[in-house]
């Protein structure tokens, strides 16, 4: 087992990455930032907000975001990201305007 792979083989670590790299090809920078929200547990309300739009426009990014990532509610959403480091690190990036500006 390599580092960093917490407990699975290396060859099923770098399957993950894969998966999560193709999923995050997939998903626009909007997309990405309401993945971010989700992660953290924020309400489609809260993103709505925070990102200036309404609440249904939310819902529809959600319904996309589901179809492009196989999954079918937020819970999945949140721990498919969670499992796949490189679309959670996008994610984190797309919601966290410093993080942002420190990859550029």
């Amino acid at each position: 087992m390599s580092p960093g792979s917490r407990g699975r083989p290396a060859g099923e670590a770098a399957q993950t990455d894969s998966v999560g790299a193709r999923v995050r090809e997939r998903l626009t920078d909007r997309e990405l930032q309401i993945v971010g929200h989700i992660v953290r547990g924020c309400k489609n309300r809260e993103i709505a907000e925070e990102l200036g739009t309404k609440e249904q426009v939310i819902k529809n990014y959600l319904r996309v975001i589901y179809d492009k990532t196989g999954v079918s509610d937020r819970l999945e959403l949140a721990l498919f990201t969670l499992h796949h480091r490189v679309l959670a690190e996008a994610a984190a990036r797309a919601t966290d305007p410093a993080l942002r500006l420190q990859n550029v």
